[in-house]
């Protein structure tokens, strides 16, 4: 089964959804297409794919390249308010400094 598929599904299943509801959400005349995106059979348009992004809060690129259980994961064990430092390289330092006595 490919990234896409699970992705498709769990993020469904994660929303609350049923395969029948997210085929209602596209307008889709039944529940057999979305089931099957998540059994592989047949990947969505990529416009489709784009709207799933948008409702499931999740980019397009992690749709197709991620597992997003596994991304929830982490950002569940990342602390909350802590910023990544941005890029740093080393100075050179150049004369000497006072350090008291």
């Amino acid at each position: 089964m490919s990234i896409l598929a699970e992705n498709i599904k769990y993020c469904r299943e994660r929303k609350g959804m049923t395969q029948e509801g997210l085929a209602k959400h596209f307008g889709l005349s039944s529940y057999k297409t979305v089931q099957k995106w998540e059994h592989d059979i047949v990947n969505p348009r990529a416009i489709t794919i784009s709207e799933l992004s948008k409702l499931f809060g999740e980019s397009m690129q992690d749709l197709y390249t991620r597992s997003i259980k596994e991304l929830d994961v982490e950002r569940a064990n990342k602390p909350q308010n802590i910023v990544d430092l941005p890029d740093t390289h080393p100075v050179p330092i150049i004369g000497t400094i006072a350090c008291g006595t």
